[in-house]
């Protein structure tokens, strides 16, 4: 069994792993702080909600991480685990996709999709979603050996609602074992560490937050690194979205301990040219354009002097094109991914880190002012 990497520590700590346990324990499964006025609970009893997309029906559907299991593959892959405190991983069909109607009402998409538990605790399972047209596809990080699964790898697969089945379309664990990164040592986790998933003109876009890279999918199963963060930045990116014209933004966390305004966003064209669009963020989960070209930016929250996230300032961030900024929402507590509706409105993962995992998760709406 490999020695726990670093990075793999710095990530995990970045999403609130490394906190206390008593601390995490003794979190109330009600946000922390106080949303702000024109924020409000969408809907609730959610196990760990990660990336968040609208469907072409309207609905808004959600993954979610799950609650982990007790299967264990240490006697099956020991060079893939990682070693205590944090591994080994075990792992349990929790993970799923849920559908949120109109009226805030959860409705099981697709359950029974593997859930990896860290000794932490913390749960990996479906970490985001994306529709190409009505074809959704499901991001599946809680899978491989390393986190606990056999059958089910770390990968894409798109899901058939009507017969509540999936296929695996990519695999990215294998992948990332063929293809590692420039700046590859013991510090990496050997399968990634996928977060994020956009779709565009038939392509699906994904980030792996521990080897920092960008890769473009196809629907045939054809995987390429677009951006190789590694060597040239060191940085851990986590959201990935498009603006109006197709280009993608991406975000990171930087490294722990968290310092407040070390976070950036990155402009990525589709040759893989990297540029500096924002700076002077702080722990970037989520981004998200509007139709008038605004930038939403969902921050963790901020270092608060210990170098862990404090859990009552999660917020967002308006960036406009002037590049004027202000802030337009508080009050959340370790949210994780966030997307614009068809009404105008913000939608955010909250609680997407939590304890105890079952049904603590919540989707809270946001009014978006002028």
């Amino acid at each position: 069994m490999k020695k726990l990497p670093k990075v793999w520590r710095r990530i995990e700590v970045c999403l609130v792993l490394l906190l206390p346990l008593a601390l995490i324990t003794s979190l109330p499964v009600q946000s922390l702080a106080e949303l702000s006025s024109n924020a409000s609970v969408y809907a609730t009893g959610l196990d760990n909600p990660r990336g968040l997309k609208f469907g072409p029906d309207g609905n808004l559907y959600v993954a979610e991480a799950g609650s982990g299991g007790s299967t264990s593959t240490v006697t099956i892959c020991p060079e893939l685990q990682i070693g205590p405190p944090f591994g080994p991983y075990t792992n349990g069909r929790t993970a799923r996709i849920s559908r949120i109607d109109s009226q805030g009402n959860r409705i099981t998409v697709l359950d029974g999709l593997p859930s990896g538990q860290s000794q932490a605790p913390d749960w990996q399972g479906i970490a985001d979603i994306a529709f190409i047209g009505d074809r959704l596809f499901a991001l599946i990080q809680g899978g491989g050996c390393s986190y606990g699964e056999v059958t089910i790898p770390k990968s894409i697969a798109e899901v058939d609602q009507q017969s509540k089945t999936f296929q695996i379309i990519a695999d990215l664990g294998a992948f990332r074992r063929a293809n590692p990164p420039a700046l590859s040592d013991d510090d990496l986790e050997t399968e990634g560490v996928h977060y994020s998933m956009t779709a565009r003109h038939g392509q699906l876009y994904v980030l792996d937050a521990n080897s920092s890279a960008l890769l473009k999918v196809s629907l045939n199963g054809h995987i390429k690194r677009i951006v190789d963060f590694s060597a040239a930045l060191g940085q851990h990116v986590t959201p990935v979205t498009m603006d109006w014209r197709g280009v993608l933004y991406v975000g990171n966390l930087f490294e722990f301990p968290i310092v407040d305004g070390a976070s950036s966003i990155f402009q990525v064209t589709p040759s893989g040219k990297v540029r500096t669009k924002f700076t002077g963020l702080t722990a970037v989960v989520g981004i998200v354009f509007d139709q008038r070209k605004r930038l939403y930016v969902l921050e963790m929250g901020n270092g608060q002097g210990s170098g862990f996230p404090d859990p009552e300032a999660g917020r967002i961030v308006r960036i406009l094109p002037s590049g004027k900024r202000d802030v337009i929402a508080t009050g959340f507590t370790f949210p994780t991914a966030i997307t614009l509706g068809p009404d105008g409105r913000l939608y955010v993962s909250n609680h997407g880190f939590d304890i105890p995992a079952v049904g603590t998760g919540e989707i809270v709406v946001v009014e978006i002012p002028d």
